[in-house]
């Protein structure tokens, strides 16, 4: 026979779940448990077996690393044909429109943050119309000797220093860069332009001293203030 116990009746009215909960734990297991590496937080950071080990944030990184690969490659293309845009510009010799281009496509980068010989091609192109147009020499001059660094294989960017020196009044060195491209590119257009641009240089006075004996340097700046002064007197 049962009896009443009402100490036992009062303890299992507190514990509802005594019976229940208890009993399928200690069976088996089988109450409910919540999912593994399940955060509280919601955060999706758990344990490293599935639900909260962070995948959720690792496939929105590669997301947005792919949204930006696209971006970049786009930029790069569009870049690539606005540079080649620019140059055609500076050689039809529209060099205000050239130069807008040219400062839209490399901004406010120094000549030296360029590093990519993607985009080198334009470099000297752009330092011939910051020359000819804005008279920003020193720049210019920066901006042609990085193009060569990149690519000294390409004649374009000796004939480009080539002018900006002549249009900074350094003829010397215009002549010195001009002949050093046709060294190893004898028949390139542009180099010929830009030889015949700086003009044909006069023999040194002594011919048997080199060019730049202080004695045959003396004597050539005395024939060219002649020069100048006969120029004058002519009407």
């Amino acid at each position: 026979a049962l009896e009443f116990d009402p100490l036992r009746q009062r303890q299992e009215s507190q514990n509802p779940a005594t019976d229940g909960d208890d009993r399928a734990n200690a069976d088996g297991n089988h109450g409910v448990v919540p999912l593994a590496g399940k955060s509280k937080s919601g955060d999706g950071d758990g344990d490293a077996n599935g639900y909260g080990n962070g995948n959720g944030k690792d496939y929105r990184s590669r997301e947005r690393q792919s949204r930006s690969s696209t971006i970049t490659l786009m930029t790069t293309t569009g870049k690539k044909k606005a540079i080649d845009v620019a140059v055609a510009l500076t050689i039809a010799e529209d060099y205000l429109r050239a130069l807008t281009l040219f400062l839209e496509i490399y901004g406010n980068e120094e000549p030296s943050d360029v590093s990519s010989q993607k985009f080198a091609k334009g470099l000297s192109y752009f330092g011939l119309t910051l020359a000819l147009v804005q008279k920003e020499y020193r720049t210019a001059i920066e901006l042609c000797k990085r193009a060569i660094q990149l690519q000294f294989y390409e004649p374009d960017h000796y004939a480009n220093l080539a002018l900006v020196y002549l249009a900074a009044g350094q003829r010397k060195k215009a002549i010195e860069i001009a002949e050093q491209g046709l060294k190893e590119h004898e028949d390139h257009p542009r180099l010929l332009e830009a030889r015949k641009a700086i003009g044909i240089r006069a023999r040194p006075a002594l011919p048997f001293l080199d060019r730049s004996n202080p004695v045959n340097v003396a004597l050539g700046q005395k024939r060219h203030a002649k020069e100048l002064r006969d120029k004058e007197k002519k009407p």
